[in-house]
């Protein structure tokens, strides 16, 4: 199992249209593909003072299934974002893999 972490440094001026645009845009866009699932979204507590932070987690079964969803969705999702804010939300991602401890 592959999670698929990206986390947003929003700023507040745009904040709820975010949330907005990842509930009706980005998340059925994942869903949709068939590739990801299990999409959840957190608030991240620790301290920025330039804006706020949210962490975006999607599963894929395997790195194959995550690597076609990058490069067939997360592409033009990516793209979507950066025309709809601009720099107001900025963005950074993550893969992770489960280990055994």
């Amino acid at each position: 199992m592959i999670l698929f972490n990206t986390t947003y440094l929003v700023s507040p001026t745009v904040e709820k249209r975010f949330l907005y645009w990842l509930s009706a845009v980005y998340v059925p866009k994942a869903k949709e593909s068939g590739l990801v699932s299990d999409p959840r979204l957190f608030k991240v507590l620790t301290g920025e003072s330039d804006g706020i932070s949210y962490s975006l987690q999607i599963l894929a079964d395997n790195i194959s299934k995550m690597n076609e969803f990058k490069k067939t969705y997360l592409e033009t999702l990516e793209k979507d974002l950066a025309s709809t804010f601009g720099e107001t939300v900025l963005s950074f991602s993550t893969y992770l893999k489960g280990c055994e401890l």
